[in-house]
């Protein structure tokens, strides 16, 4: 063993060693009596921390970090988003390993993540402690049943049987692990802390705490920085909002309780980025983008086709001459018109051949009722015949005279109905 020790005192760290190999296995002196009367933590244990503070990134991890992020899906059945430490977080400080105080790190890389149980447990009791609606409480031991949220959500496990059928189920969303974001660093972000317990006798022997005791600097390590937190729903045929909603719990659970250990005293704070969309409305674009042109303009103007047809043909002879998208060509927007403004168009085709009164239709009236024959002693049928005349001379005078008012009120209407009869 003291020849083990010796070899290891002349190993020494490169810029390119792995960060937790280099904890796990290369801690030459196993407690701090090197340096009995430290009261800032500057022991072995201290200083093997202390080395892995400026260990480079690893060659290699930016690439395998786009990788990992492209390899998720790039639609709304899935939500990537940075999350951003606002002070030091103590992650895995209870592992087991020499150095008494562990740190989470990735096995294969070395760097600081944060794993997905641990973000899920986080969502879980924000769900439960912070949430004003019953169902997402959790359940108790007493009544293993979840609140229905919080079952759907983060799934049911313990509940037994119901009707002699298990009702024990996964949650909708899955909580991936955090990888730390590589973006701008040359360095992990690892840093030494330290906690000092003043009276060790107190807390571990019941003796009384005095004044004398010396305190006992106890070293960990925290890490900072980003990480990109990935959640995915389960079936990607379930509703995306439920990855909104466990974006939701995350962000008030990261905020107001913090991850990791001594939350307490104020490690662990995160702030979570805000989506530039919902999934929601990721999961709309992603739709729209799969569907022909015609489905999808129709898909994005149905508040439009909720109207009535008076308001459908007003809005046809503003906006309906002409394609509105490079996707459609006219021939296919005719169609598409065709198909969707069928009552509106009927209006405007009874406009265009009612607005106009036929001149020539009133002439003929004028010149039967001047020939018709009637009895001259019949005084009666003579004024009638009289006033019909005089009717038809007024109505012949005033359509002549507003005329080309009525065919300029038309005009729009007419002009549209002969662009959509066209061929071709």
């Amino acid at each position: 063993m003291k020849a083990r020790r010796e070899a290891l005192e002349r190993v020494d760290r490169s810029a390119t060693t792995h960060a937790g190999l280099w904890l796990d296995r290369y801690l030459s002196v196993q407690n701090d009596q090197r340096n009995p009367g430290s009261t800032e933590g500057v022991g072995e244990k201290a200083n093997h921390f202390r080395s892995v503070e400026s260990t480079a990134v690893p060659r290699g991890y930016v690439e395998a970090c786009d990788r990992w992020r492209q390899s998720l899906p790039a639609d709304h059945t899935a939500l990537v988003i940075d999350i951003q430490a606002e002070g030091r977080i103590a992650l895995g400080l209870g592992d087991k390993g020499v150095l008494e105080n562990g740190l989470t790190l990735s096995h294969t890389w070395g760097v600081p993540f944060i794993p997905g149980s641990a973000l899920k447990g986080v969502a879980a009791a924000a769900a439960h402690l912070l949430a004003h609606d019953d169902g997402w409480r959790k359940g108790t031991s007493a009544h293993a049943r979840k609140g229905e949220h919080h079952a759907d959500l983060f799934g049911q496990g313990g509940a037994g049987l119901e009707d002699g059928q298990s009702v024990d189920h996964i949650g909708r969303v899955c909580f991936l692990d955090a990888w730390w974001n590589p973006a701008g660093a040359q360095t992990l972000p690892i840093a030494l802390d330290v906690m000092t317990v003043h009276h060790a006798g107190y807390y571990q022997k019941d003796e009384a705490p005095l004044d004398t005791d010396s305190p006992n600097p106890v070293p960990f390590a925290t890490v900072s920085g980003r990480f990109l937190l990935a959640l995915v729903l389960t079936d990607p045929a379930d509703d995306p909002a439920w990855l909104d909603r466990a974006l939701d719990l995350l962000r008030l659970g990261l905020t107001e309780l913090g991850i990791g250990a001594k939350t307490n005293a104020g490690y662990g704070r995160m702030t979570v980025a805000v989506p530039d969309v919902t999934r929601a409305q990721a999961e709309e674009e992603h739709i729209l983008a799969r569907l022909p042109p015609e489905a999808r303009w129709a898909r994005l103007h149905q508040d439009l086709l909720d109207q009535d047809a008076a308001s459908q043909a007003a809005w046809l002879l503003a906006n309906g001459r002409g394609s509105p998208s490079p996707e459609l060509t006219d021939a296919a927007w005719r169609g598409l018109i065709g198909g969707l403004f069928g009552d509106a168009l009927a209006r405007l085709r009874a406009d265009a051949a009612g607005g106009g009164v036929d001149v020539a239709a009133l002439e003929a009236d004028l010149h039967r009722a001047r020939q018709r024959s009637i009895d001259k002693k019949d005084d009666t049928a003579r004024r009638r015949r009289k006033r019909e005349i005089e009717q038809l001379e007024k109505a012949i005078q005033n359509v002549r005279s507003q005329g080309s008012n009525v065919d300029k009120a038309l005009a729009p209407t007419r002009a549209f109905l002969a662009w959509l009869d066209e061929e071709g």
